[in-house]
Parts: C-alpha cells; sequence; structure tokens
C-alpha cells in the first residue's frame, strides 16, 4: 500500500506566513486603535458610556457657571473646552494597542467621585460618565462587553484573527 501526501510545502509556506504576521500584528493594530479612538469620540457626542448608559446630566449650576464663565453654555457633559474629548490618543504596536487619555481629570471623569474631597472640603459628589470601552472588574479594568463596546470588540476580535489567517485587514 502506497499513500502520496500534497499540499504539504504549500501549507508549510501558509503557516510560515500565519507566523510572521503573528510576530508583528501593528498593521491590524494601527486599524484597532483608530476604530477605539472613534468609538470613544461618539461616546462623546451620544452622551453616554461605549457600552450604552446614558451619562448623568449636568446640574443647572453647572451650566450656569459655564455660561457666566464664557465657556460652553451647552448642556452637555463632558465637552465644556473639549480638551479631554481632544486628549484621546491610542498607540498600536506588534502586540497590541494602548488608548487612553493623559488629561488629569479623565480617571475622575471615567470613575466619578462620590466624595469629591479637595483639601479637605467637601464639594458636590462627581457621577461617573465612563468615555472609555473599560469598567471595573473588581481591582482591575477589564472590556465592556454591552452595547457598541460589546461589537466593537468582537469585532476587533474577528478583525485580527482575520489577519493572522489571510494577511487582510477589514
Amino acid at each position: 500500500m502506497k499513500i502520496e501526501a500534497t499540499g504539504i510545502d504549500e501549507t508549510q509556506r501558509a503557516l510560515e506566513e500565519m507566523r510572521a504576521r503573528l510576530a508583528n500584528l501593528t498593521p491590524v493594530m494601527q486599524v484597532a486603535v483608530a476604530d477605539t479612538v472613534a468609538l470613544i469620540d461618539d461616546s462623546f457626542d451620544a452622551q453616554a458610556s461605549p457600552g450604552g448608559a446614558p451619562w448623568a446630566s449636568l446640574k443647572q449650576t453647572t451650566i450656569a457657571r459655564r455660561r457666566k464663565g464664557g465657556g460652553n453654555a451647552s448642556p452637555k457633559a463632558l465637552i465644556d473646552t473639549g480638551r479631554l474629548r481632544q486628549s484621546i490618543t491610542g498607540q498600536a504596536s506588534a502586540t497590541g494597542f494602548r488608548f487612553g487619555t493623559n488629561v488629569v481629570y479623565g480617571g475622575v471623569q471615567q470613575l466619578g467621585n462620590p466624595s469629591n474631597r479637595f483639601f479637605g472640603r467637601a464639594r458636590a459628589p462627581i457621577p461617573a460618565r465612563p468615555f472609555l470601552p473599560v469598567e471595573r472588574g473588581g481591582s482591575r479594568f477589564q472590556l465592556m462587553t454591552t452595547g457598541s463596546a460589546g461589537t466593537h470588540w468582537s469585532q476587533i476580535r474577528a478583525m485580527v484573527a482575520r489577519y493572522i489567517r489571510t494577511g487582510e485587514i477589514g
């Protein structure tokens, strides 16, 4: 009995190509980070978290202070100066990507500050207005799995898998 195998060379070549793509995911990560930054920007327009939860409305005193101070008189949250929104960046690498803000108050806006204590003085609590597609999972952060964020992360996973298999992005 004679057994003949064909296609071994092509299979080995395909596996080597996949290994090379897996070693450097930068091309697909650049698309993933751009899509993630766009998702975050959409949160500011929707006035809701990337998971779909609406942000708390601004208090009338905040809106009045904005008008008096010459800032944006819009009743929309987190867009008084646009600094936070414009600070959102991302960076792709061979093994993944990062995104976030370097604005100091970004963490307070994302997570809220119920006690809002400054130098021993209590002020009005700051409600959480999550704009990044992550949430607390115990003592760590995890990706949001609901709403647009959940769909986004599923699409990113599928895009990376397709890239590894075929080299195609999209």
